[in-house]
């Protein structure tokens, strides 16, 4: 199921632990040597970072009635694991609102690209302009208002590596 997908690497608290377990934990994002589960004949590699006990599910409480900002791209692989990697340390570094609960990046290799998806998730009282406007000026990317369903996109089933923050 969806949930079994889900593997909880760490809890970190301070910018620190999140240091420790992103150069002893942290594989190539979109390299060689990245890990993907493969489902439906897809390869599929996320990562997540939720705040607290927040599950990466729409159905979890503190996603209900929340936004999702994404941006889509076939982007290069350096350029990819650079925006991951800035969005997630700025959201342990406190750069975000406590509306945002969580974010994610999800890689399918595709015949002679890669496709990523960075998706920023929301709780049903953040401001979405102001969180776009943070997301323009930290990643240089546009993100749009993603719509929000029942039950989750291909894209989100499949292996997840999930870092919590308390």
């Amino acid at each position: 199921t969806y949930l079994q997908s889900i593997n909880k690497i760490a809890t970190v608290t301070t910018l620190e632990e999140w240091a420790s377990v992103w150069n002893h934990s942290h594989p190539d994002l979109v390299g060689v040597g990245a890990t993907f589960v493969v489902i439906h004949d897809q390869r599929i590699l996320t990562w997540s970072l939720f705040r607290d006990a927040v599950l990466p599910e729409w159905e979890h409480p503190a996603n209900a009635n929340g936004i999702t900002l994404t941006h889509r791209t076939s982007v290069d692989e350096s350029d990819a694991t650079r925006v991951w990697r800035d969005l997630v340390l700025e959201a342990i570094r406190g750069a975000f609102p406590d509306t945002l609960l969580g974010i994610q990046v999800t890689k399918k290799p595709a015949r002679h690209t890669t496709f990523v998806r960075f998706d920023v998730w929301l709780s049903a009282k953040a401001d979405p302009l102001a969180h776009r406007q943070t997301l323009r000026a930290l990643c240089h990317l546009e993100f749009t208002e993603a719509p929000r369903s029942s039950a989750p996109p291909a894209a989100h089933v499949g292996r997840r590596v999930g870092v919590g923050r308390r």
